[in-house]
């Protein structure tokens, strides 16, 4: 099951939930007119602020997605870009856990079963 990581506010009110669901990836395929993995590639290096939003619009409300101003306000009250970051780093790792521990255990051959 895949679990969300939550955004909180000064508070420790949440704020939404991030979660890379199906429907937030193929919402950001659908945005970026590209496979998830190059959107992603988006946020490396030097992205900007507006592409980091529009990412994490998709993911937010449980990967159900929100309209990027409302985005814009809920990273804010989170304690803005900077905070939301590696918490939007966590959403991805969830999301694919084998690749972020360097293992494609879905692409692993089994051996043949016995006769």
């Amino acid at each position: 099951m895949l679990l969300p990581v939550d955004l909180k506010d000064g508070q420790g009110e949440v704020v939404t939930s991030l979660k890379l669901t199906t429907r937030a990836m193929m919402s950001l395929e659908g945005a970026f007119s590209k496979p998830v993995a190059e959107v992603l590639e988006v946020l490396d290096g030097n992205p900007k602020v507006s592409d980091i939003v529009k990412v994490v619009s998709h993911v937010m409300d449980g990967g159900k997605g929100v309209k990027e101003t409302e985005a814009m306000d809920m990273i804010d009250q989170a304690g803005g870009l900077f905070h939301v970051m590696p918490l939007f780093a966590e959403a991805v790792k969830r999301a694919f856990p084998a690749a972020s521990e360097g293992e494609a255990e879905g692409n692993v051959k089994k051996p043949p079963k016995k006769k």
